[in-house]
């Protein structure tokens, strides 16, 4: 007599490739069968046998490589961008308008370093007390750094810095929503605005 042995596969491309080992499964049937004594080899073969199986599964998931994931980047390379405005305001007044291409493209390292690497420069006139600490005087000039910080399915990350010649005052990161505007406010009368472009 024969008992059944129900095995769950929860992966198809799995079951594709056990499948088609039909000697496998075919031992796997024959070491199951009650009443039958098995011998010196039969066992070793049985053995192989359980042992492919559990093998075979892992490899074959392992090998197959997997498809890289579509994420967005500014200032990209395709055949249909969505534009994006960019603005930033300190006390009411615009310091920097711009605007940019997102892409939507695989995120490889190539592509991930490649829109690092860009970074959008512009400066203007201190006078501003940043973080509550960092006192600028209306003679000083500040250097302003936008730069993509990340990339997901629905989002850019931006990053934002503000020095001058010897201090930091500001680094931190907006959320830029693709389609959508979107709002930060990076301190204290200090926000920067994203939003499509028709």
């Amino acid at each position: 007599m024969w008992f059944w042995v129900r095995i769950h596969l929860y992966d198809y491309r799995v079951y594709q490739e056990l499948s088609s080992h039909s000697i496998i499964l075919g031992s796997l049937a024959f070491c199951g069968t009650s009443g039958l004594e098995l011998t010196q080899m039969q066992r070793i073969v049985c053995v192989v046998a359980l042992i492919f199986q559990i093998i075979l599964p892992a490899a074959y998931s392992q090998s197959r490589p997997q498809p890289a994931e579509k994420v967005w980047f500014w200032f990209g390379d395709c055949t249909a961008p969505r534009l994006m405005g960019v603005q930033l305001l300190l006390d009411g007044k615009p310091i920097y308008q711009s605007r940019f291409r997102a892409c939507q493209m695989s995120r490889t390292t190539a592509n991930s370093q490649r829109e690092q690497e860009v970074r959008s420069s512009f400066h203007f006139s201190g006078g501003h007390t940043f973080q509550g600490t960092y006192r600028t005087s209306k003679t000083e000039t500040i250097e302003g750094t936008l730069w993509q910080a990340g990339a997901d399915p629905d989002e850019i990350l931006l990053g934002i810095a503000f020095q001058t010649h010897d201090q930091v005052l500001i680094n931190t990161i907006h959320i830029s929503k693709l389609g959508k505007p979107a709002e930060s406010k990076l301190d204290q009368g200090l926000v920067i605005k994203t939003y499509p472009l028709k």
